[in-house]
């Protein structure tokens, strides 16, 4: 079944006019024609069953009864990928929002080779984003986040708070989020199963995943400092994509365990 987002508040037996881009996409790509269901979701996180209607060369939904159903991990789950190639960078937004992840960081870290996102390509990741939330029915768009250097995630939270909170709350947030970095190669490390199982399942969780080249000793020892946790996803040398999606993956059915 199609599903689509709104940014606006749904309620049962609401008529609600799709948008253009929406319309064509179920009248000229699907070939609909009217009483067919579609899923939307409204902007507070909530899907509802509507069912499609022609008025002319408009389309609406009108909306039907909310969905009884859990399709988000219980706590946020932030990947900090540092910027890989394009094509590599792509499929890990799509697999890992399929998978859960609540929001991702461009890391820049020392290996790093590839140019910062131009303002297309942002359009585009954000549009990657999207479109894997929508096919994998999920309730929200993970949130992809401006560059940040490793130095300035290791000494703050990406989980926002309001500037209302005040310096006191922002570090018993910063202290709340648990961080994983995933070093195949470090001595001592163990099997994420392994780490996970000292965590607690409803705090936010932060996976580091390095470039290509990998993290330098000199980050390792920066990580390590920040009382950041070292796993591992098994023997064998994963790529930087492969590791992300393996361990976003992980992570969220970890989440999901009662």
């Amino acid at each position: 079944m199609q599903q689509f987002f709104l940014d606006i508040s749904l309620n049962e037996d609401q008529t609600v006019p799709l948008s253009d881009v929406v319309a064509r996409q179920l009248t000229r790509v699907l070939r609909y024609r009217g009483g067919e269901s579609i899923r939307l979701v409204d902007a507070e996180g909530t899907a509802f069953l509507c069912t499609v209607h022609l008025r002319g060369k408009f389309v609406e939904a009108v909306v039907g009864p909310e969905l009884d159903e859990t399709r988000e991990v219980q706590a946020p789950l932030i990947l900090a990928l540092a910027r890989i190639k394009r094509d590599k960078w792509e499929w890990a937004l799509q697999k890992t929002c399929e998978l859960g992840v609540t929001a991702i960081v461009p890391l820049e870290t020392t290996r790093v080779n590839e140019p910062p996102a131009t303002p297309h390509r942002i359009v585009r990741d954000e549009r990657i984003l999207r479109e894997a939330a929508e096919q994998s029915e999920r309730h929200r768009i993970p949130i992809l986040e401006r560059p940040r250097r490793l130095e300035d995630m290791l000494q703050s939270s990406v989980v926002e708070c309001p500037a209302s909170c005040g310096d006191l709350k922002r570090d018993v947030l910063q202290g709340d989020v648990q961080r994983i970095v995933l070093a195949e190669r470090h001595e001592g490390t163990s099997r994420l199963r392994e780490v996970l199982e000292g965590l607690d399942q409803t705090r936010p969780v932060i996976l580091f995943v390095g470039p290509e080249g990998g993290f330098t000793e000199g980050e390792f020892q920066a990580m390590q400092e920040a009382g950041v946790a070292f796993a591992s996803l098994g023997s064998r040398i994963l790529r930087a994509e492969t590791a992300a999606v393996f361990a976003v993956g992980t992570v969220a059915q970890w989440m999901g365990e009662r």
